[in-house]
Formats: C-alpha cells, sequence, structure tokens
C-alpha cells in the first residue's frame, strides 16, 4: 500500500473524466517517504529525497488531465502539519526532525512555524511558499551553531579542511531549486588550519553557487580587520576566493 499506517478520509466529488475535482480531505499520519519513493521510480534523476508525516484538513479542487495540470490547477484552503520531516540531496541529508505548522491559502503555503536540525545545527524559521512550494519562497529565521564543513553537503566546492561553526539571522528569497540567503553572519571561529579568523561578523548573501560577504569583520594574526569578500565555484571542484581587508 501507498501508506499503510496513514488515515485519508475523503468527501466530495470528480468528473468522470478526470476533468476535475473538489473534496474535503483529512489526513492523519501520510508517509512523505513513500511518496518520495514513488517520484524517484517515475524520474531516478530526482537529486532531493524527502521524508515525514504529514497531517491535514483541508478543502482542495482543480483538475487533473495531467500531471500538469494537477500541479497546475490545485488549490485549496486549511491546516497543515508535519511532523518528523527531512529532507536529503544526492544522498546527504541536509534537515532533519523538521516540525511544521501552516496553512493552505489557495496555492499558498503559509508556514506559521518551522524548526528542526538543517546541517547539523538548528533552524527556527517561518515563511511562505508559493505554487503549492514549487514557486517562490519566503523565509525568515536562524540557524544556530552550524558547522562550517557540513555546506560540503550544499556546496561540494568548500575546502574539506573548513573549520569552526557559525550562526545565521537571514531572510531567504528565490525558490526551492535556486535559493537565496541574506543576512548576518557570526562565527567564532571560521577558517582552515594555518588562516583561522575569529569573532566573525559579516553581511551574507548566500546561494548554492557563491556567497559575498560585502562588509565583513573579524579577528585576525592579533588584529582587527574590516573588509569585504566573495568567494565562488562553490558547487565545482576549484572555488574561487576574492577577499579585501584593511
Amino acid at each position: 500500500m501507498l501508506a499503510p499506517e496513514a488515515t485519508i478520509a475523503a468527501d466530495g466529488f470528480c468528473h468522470l473524466g478526470l476533468k476535475n475535482f473538489k473534496a474535503s480531505l483529512a489526513i492523519e499520519r501520510l508517509d512523505l517517504a513513500q511518496l518520495s519513493a514513488i517520484e524517484r521510480l517515475v524520474d531516478p534523476r530526482m537529486p532531493a529525497t524527502f521524508g515525514g508525516f504529514l497531517n491535514a484538513t483541508v478543502e482542495v479542487e482543480g483538475g487533473f488531465m495531467t500531471m500538469a495540470e494537477l500541479a497546475g490547477e490545485t488549490a485549496g484552503h486549511g491546516r497543515l502539519q508535519l511532523a518528523a520531516g527531512s529532507l536529503a540531496l544526492n544522498g546527504s541529508p541536509l534537515m532533519s526532525g523538521l516540525e511544521a505548522e501552516g496553512e493552505l491559502d489557495s496555492r499558498q503555503i503559509k508556514l506559521t512555524r518551522l524548526t528542526g536540525n538543517v546541517l547539523s545545527g538548528s533552524l527556527d524559521a517561518a515563511g511562505s511558499l508559493n505554487n503549492l512550494g514549487f514557486g517562490s519562497l519566503r523565509l525568515d529565521g536562524r540557524l544556530e551553531r552550524v558547522p562550517v564543513r557540513a555546506l560540503r553537503a550544499l556546496s561540494p566546492g568548500l575546502p574539506s579542511s573548513l573549520e569552526g561553526e557559525f550562526s545565521f539571522a537571514f531572510s531567504a528569497s528565490g525558490t526551492g531549486r535556486t535559493p537565496l540567503f541574506a543576512g548576518t553572519l557570526t562565527a567564532p571561529l571560521f577558517g582552515v588550519p594555518g588562516l583561522r579568523a575569529e569573532q566573525v561578523v559579516a553581511t551574507a548573501v548566500y546561494t548554492l553557487d557563491e556567497a559575498r560577504l560585502p562588509d565583513l569583520h573579524a579577528r585576525l594574526w592579533d588584529g582587527r580587520f574590516a573588509g569585504s569578500g566573495w568567494v565562488g565555484g562553490l558547487r565545482t571542484a576549484k572555488p574561487e576566493l576574492n577577499f579585501t581587508l584593511s
């Protein structure tokens, strides 16, 4: 069975030609890992796998003569809750222990609470996902005590010898496939053996391809420095660095 532990109750109608539907749904413990496994069977190239249990009480309507119509025309209203959520990218765990509460408002998912572990650090955030999660995202939150080396799961071009951990108060935009994070990064220690910066405070803009630090302050070699920097090629084996300190 698709989700043997799930309970799904529905009340509504569906056109016999599968042209449209309208229903009230009550879902308990829908296993998202089962859905993710089916998605990968359809497209083995999917880089992401997800898990967790979904509870929902929603009213939805739409049309699904094709899968594109099902994704593009479905809308609804109601309450959503996620427990024990997880996300992995190309086999590398990114998120675990996710707990979320929110609501479906037409095609927008509004998250009033999102907590869990991200890259071995802790996450506390809230925001919204448009187009049923496939469109633009808006999240405001904070990451705490993330090991710098854990970023290699997202950006394998980073040096394996990275040391330290950081916290990041951020606002996220873009989409799930191409997110952009901007905010304030702080790190008591940050660097590689032989070149370690302490008491780092920086304005940071991070994508999966590059990180920009337009306003950087740190302690280095027994002195205080200020400046800016850029690290590119994060998804390649040869990242590029350009820093100016004074």
